[in-house]
C-alpha cells in the first residue's frame, strides 16, 4: 500500500526527472521550472492518499 510519504518520494524523482531534462536538453531555465512544476504535481497528485 502506498502512505503519504510516497507522495514525497514521488515529488523527489520528478525533481530528479526535472534535472535530467535539464541536462539533456537546450530549453531556457522558464521552460524547465514550468514542466518541474508540472511534473512534481502530477506525480503528487497521482499518489493516492493512504495512512
Amino acid at each position: 500500500m502506498l502512505t503519504k510519504y510516497d507522495k514525497a518520494a514521488a515529488a523527489a524523482i520528478a525533481s530528479a526527472m526535472t534535472g535530467v531534462i535539464a541536462a539533456v536538453t537546450t530549453l531556457d531555465a522558464e521552460v524547465v521550472a514550468a514542466l518541474g512544476v508540472i511534473l512534481n504535481s502530477l506525480a503528487v497528485f497521482l499518489v493516492p492518499n493512504m495512512e
